[in-house]
């Protein structure tokens, strides 16, 4: 997934090799510097004369000749890309921006490449700077730093002065804690939080991008197989505080939905269960009736000594198994009782606590009040 990444950092280009008849080849993606010289040479000229001079540029191994320390080397081949016909000329380009296509879908790559631990293994491997010809043996420093080492040696150069700044802070919250435990016990548990909820954010970062990479999410947050969005959970206060107004508000979203779908099917099927169940007791009920038997009459059977002992030895060795968690179950854990959202409120967009009801003195609530005569009695 980020074999791309880590040779746009180490080498410092993608390349490909073609073969033109009997000549070999390869391609490489450019840089910045050579796509101005490209807009600079190819100004005034046609579209063929434009991907002539694309493809001279991003040429730099010729049958095993490498062209990187020659900055005149992109006329040399653009006067032999002329003698290529039109149809051979459309070819190779298709070769070349299908290698500019890998280049630009590995920068939305680039930022959970960043959090991966190849990431910072390769900074300490080049001691702390960006990849020269010093560490991959090609001779292009001309070249100049491509957007992805850019980005790469300052987020590294960012990570690096973080650490220095945790350790001094660790440092001085060591000093401080013999002053003051309980005042360092509270940034700790600060500082773990928001450790925490970056890590998360880390994390769901990069699952998202693996994914994409798979081709199982799209950008807007659908798959390949299903028009629905995917579900996301609250992972931050504000994210928390956000979800709680919404709930207040009645803003119902597509996983609200599906939610209150879930319920309503439970509330049906216990609405047929309790059917069912009146059902079968007034069938019971009536083929007592038919057998001359008073339903509501309860009759006790006692055991006898045997009796007891042949049903209380085997429970001894018997396993107690769960009962199954049915709609009875569901109904009366989680929906017999609808949450309300108490002293909450929604004013202007915004969650704010309701203003407690101002009640009367003592003194008046005991003149009003009223006493009822004969109260419980039947």
């Amino acid at each position: 997934m980020y074999d791309d990444l880590v040779e746009m950092v180490t080498v410092g280009f993608l390349a490909v090799p073609i073969l033109v008849g009997d000549v070999a080849l390869s391609l490489r993606t450019l840089s910045e510097g050579d796509f101005f010289l490209v807009q600079q040479r190819a100004a005034y000229g046609s579209d063929q004369e434009y991907q002539r001079w694309m493809l001279a540029a991003s040429t730099w191994l010729v049958e095993g000749q490498i062209l990187l320390a020659d900055p005149n080397a992109a006329l040399i081949c653009y006067k032999a890309y002329q003698s290529l016909r039109t149809p051979q000329l459309d070819r190779l380009f298709f070769v070349l921006s299908t290698l500019l296509t890998r280049q630009s879908d590995s920068l939305d790559r680039l930022e959970a490449f960043f959090h991966e631990p190849i990431s910072r293994n390769l900074w300490r491997q080049t001691g702390g700077q960006y990849p020269s010809n010093h560490y991959n043996g090609l001779p292009s420093n001309n070249l100049g730093m491509n957007l992805v080492q850019k980005l790469w040696l300052a987020h590294n150069r960012m990570e690096d002065l973080r650490e220095r700044v945790e350790q001094d802070w660790a440092h001085a919250k060591l000093v401080a804690s013999a002053m003051s435990p309980k005042g360092i016990e509270q940034l700790n548990a600060k500082e773990t939080a928001l450790k925490e909820a970056d890590k998360t954010r880390k994390q769901d970062l990069l699952d998202q991008t693996y994914y994409k990479w798979l081709g199982y999410l799209r950008d807007d947050g659908t798959t390949p197989y299903s028009q629905t969005p995917t579900f996301r959970h609250a992972s931050t206060p504000d994210e928390l505080a956000d979800e709680m107004r919404r709930w207040v508000a009645g803003e119902k979203d597509y996983h609200d939905k599906v939610v209150d779908d879930y319920k309503q099917s439970v509330l049906e099927a216990y609405e047929r269960e309790l059917e069912e169940r009146r059902r079968r007791v007034e069938e019971v009920q009536q083929n007592l009736e038919e057998e001359g038997e008073n339903p509501e009459a309860i009759k006790l059977v006692g055991y006898t000594l045997d009796q007891l002992r042949d049903r209380i030895q085997p429970a001894i060795h018997k396993t107690v198994y769960e009962a199954p968690k049915g709609v009875a179950y569901l109904h009366d854990k989680y929906l017999a009782h609808a949450p309300e959202s108490g002293n909450l409120t929604i004013q202007n967009g915004k969650l704010v606590v309701k203003e407690p009801t101002p009640e009367a003195p003592l003194n008046e609530q005991v003149a009003n009040r009223k006493v009822e005569y004969g109260a419980g009695k039947g």
